[in-house]
């Protein structure tokens, strides 16, 4: 796609998924504007749609020093949307990853009174927990908002939190990887943190227009079963695919063989 130009707003707008003002910005088709952490996952989630005007996202484009460039027109490169998307397993790394850590935080604090994951990750890098710790300090609303909204969901919370076998692990990204390799735990993360976001969205929309609206409440046990059962059924899928390709080939072989056997390729002069 070639660049287009687009004129930003002259004030900083907030980021639809948690009301919060954008930093690094996101523009979409529709010209709205997302923080590019919320709309990425958003985006992973498989969302197709502006949360603000329910326009179809065919393409979005990163927007270069969005603050410093407030109320001008900029040039932006679209990056095209197609097919049907799906969740990609999380890829280990050497290096932290500050935003799962503070994600993985935020569960703790939603579902635990005390904080054994925060103090085991202190002595394995206190500089970088106590940088986290600083970054919910410093926006305290935002993280009480956070927390709570995962707290409408404790259940499924509670079942990612199980999960945390960090005992034997070296290093926090070393059991980041170990954590989020495993398929369900990267699964119910990312729906743990759509719904979330989805739910802050509700509240901002809530207090904004009024009224009262009913969520829908996960059943974690349910979550589990039906990503087992998906897993099961896209390797019965693989096997019938893999059998039905290996019977063709042998058919065709077959053929072959009756059809140079005919044309006595086989007999001796």
């Amino acid at each position: 796609m070639n660049p287009i130009q687009i004129t930003l707003p002259r004030d900083t707008p907030n980021c639809p998924f948690t009301q919060e003002p954008v930093i690094h910005a996101i523009v979409g088709v529709c010209k709205h504007f997302f923080e590019e952490s919320n709309f990425q996952q958003y985006i992973e989630q498989g969302g197709r749609k502006c949360p603000l005007c329910n326009a179809k996202i065919d393409w979005y484009a990163e927007v270069p020093d969005f603050r410093d460039n407030l109320g001008t027109e900029v040039e932006v490169q679209p990056i095209k949307l197609e097919g049907e998307h799906r969740i990609k397993l999380h890829e280990e790394t050497t290096s932290l990853e500050e935003g799962v850590v503070l994600n993985l935080i935020l569960i703790e604090k939603a579902v635990s009174t005390s904080s054994p994951f925060v103090a085991w990750c202190s002595e394995r890098d206190r500089s970088a927990i106590q940088r986290l710790q600083s970054q919910l300090s410093y926006n305290s609303t935002a993280t009480d908002s956070q927390v709570a909204a995962l707290q409408t969901h404790r259940a499924l919370a509670a079942k990612l939190y199980a999960s945390f076998d960090y005992e034997d692990c070296e290093t926090i990204q070393e059991f980041v990887n170990k954590l989020l390799g495993k398929e369900l735990n990267f699964y119910l993360f990312n729906l743990l943190l759509k719904e979330t976001a989805t739910h802050q969205f509700f509240e901002s929309a809530k207090r904004v227009m009024g009224g009262e609206g009913k969520q829908r409440r996960l059943d974690p046990e349910k979550l589990v079963d039906d990503a087992k059962f998906g897993k099961k059924l896209r390797t019965v899928i693989g096997l019938v695919v893999m059998v039905a390709f290996t019977i063709g080939i042998g058919r065709k072989t077959f053929q072959l063989y009756s059809f140079l056997k005919n044309t006595n390729i086989f007999v001796k002069n």
